[in-house]
């Protein structure tokens, strides 16, 4: 499990989880100076019997500034910064160690955070950590080969055009099945690209200068890379068309399409499914299910009117986008300020370590959760809070019983 998933629980779980802490003489759970209830929060000139949030917070929505590295702050955000800090310590004795075991917790964790805070290296390299993917991209010479090159960047996880998973089936839950999905979009969804209102417009003529500029950074000039970025969008709001909103994407039924493979190979003409499927490592299935059948089959259509030099352009784009964060201070930037302040109000981007922190935690969080529990969730601490669980599921299945 993620590790910073259970951050959420621990909220609920924190008081005694404190209080062990505290027998054992190790670091609490609960940020210097604060209390779980504080009466300090409350607001007293509301009357709770009108609006109890109101007065329960009131005080402390008064006195609380949102940090700038943020876009919403409460408790939980407390207690997820706190533990944040604490897995700090853990990550830069891990990079500072010398000698740790191959394949050991220590190990991973501490070379992989201490990549992510070389700043140094990484500028030095700006296009080049990725100029691999790049070249990738310009092997690409017909719908073939396009098709492999997709196929690679799915299996590395860039899932630049559709989204591809393996879960269960929702009417066989026994059963695991391939999954394909609605995506290719660099905005959040079909409705930046559709609408008509004034602020969707001008979210829109926004990213295509966000793409223009990230294109620059990549070495085009500068006519190049405004004509790319008008392609790029015209392509994206053709697949926004073919996308199903988010009402409909909440519809379980709409999104269940079960297909033979061979079938949905036919009716998206030019993409043989099981070829994909085997170049993205998966071998002996007759089914799958598809989200959203008419993005596909728009696609397959996209793939005889666009040149393969547009689609080439439209994967570099993706790639840059993708991996701006892990690349030179340009991109980092440039990434930024669209995504963080144009599109949700952030007013700075989160420190570093706690950026590479997110990295770490999604790519070895099993082991860098180890390194957590081994030295702070100690015997004495998981013995009381098992106790409490266990308190609790007492009364909760003799109610279900009654």
């Amino acid at each position: 499990m993620n590790l910073t998933k259970l951050i959420y629980v621990g909220a609920f779980l924190g008081f005694s989880f404190t209080q062990s802490m505290a027998q054992t003489k190790t670091t609490s759970s609960l940020p210097a100076g604060k209390k779980f209830l504080d009466p300090a929060n409350i607001d007293a000139t509301v009357n709770p019997a009108d609006d109890f949030y109101a007065y329960a917070n009131g005080a402390w929505l008064k006195s609380t500034p949102i940090p700038a590295s943020e876009t919403r702050w409460g408790s939980f955000n407390l207690l997820e910064d706190f533990n944040k800090t604490v897995l700090k310590e853990l990550l830069e004795a891990a990079a500072a160690q010398k000698g740790a075991a191959k394949g050991s917790p220590e190990q991973m964790v501490g070379d992989l955070f201490a990549s992510g805070m070389d700043t140094i290296a990484i500028e030095r390299l700006g296009t080049k950590a990725i100029q691999s993917q790049l070249d990738r991209i310009e092997t690409i010479k017909d719908q073939k080969s396009l098709l492999a090159v997709i196929a690679e960047m799915n299996v590395e996880g860039l899932n630049p055009l559709f989204g591809f998973y393996v879960g269960p089936d929702d009417k066989n839950v026994t059963k695991n099945i391939c999954n394909l999905f609605q995506g290719g979009l660099g905005l959040p969804d079909r409705d930046y690209y559709l609408k008509p209102d004034t602020k969707e417009a001008e979210i829109r003529a926004k990213y295509i200068t966000h793409i223009a500029h990230m294109l620059r950074l990549s070495g085009e000039h500068e006519a190049e890379a405004k004509q790319h970025a008008e392609i790029i969008m015209t392509m994206e709001s053709e697949m926004a068309k073919a996308s199903l909103d988010r009402v409909s994407m909440r519809d379980p039924y709409k999104l269940y399409n079960k297909f033979f493979i061979d079938e949905f190979s036919i009716r998206t003409q030019g993409l043989d499914w099981r070829d994909l499927m085997s170049k993205m490592m998966v071998k002996k299935q007759d089914t799958i299910l598809v989200g959203t059948p008419e993005f596909f089959v728009t696609i397959s259509k996209m793939f005889q009117n666009y040149q393969m030099e547009n689609w080439k352009t439209y994967l570099k784009w993706h790639t840059l986008h993708r991996m701006a964060g892990f690349m030179s201070s340009g991109f980092d930037i440039e990434h930024f300020n669209f995504y963080g302040t144009t599109m949700r109000g952030q007013q700075e981007q989160k420190p570093r370590w706690k950026r590479v922190l997110g990295v770490v935690d999604g790519a070895v969080g099993e082991q860098l959760g180890k390194m957590y529990t081994d030295k702070y969730f100690t015997a004495d601490a998981k013995k009381r809070m098992m106790e409490l669980v266990n308190n609790l599921k007492t009364p909760m299945k003799t109610e279900s019983i009654n």
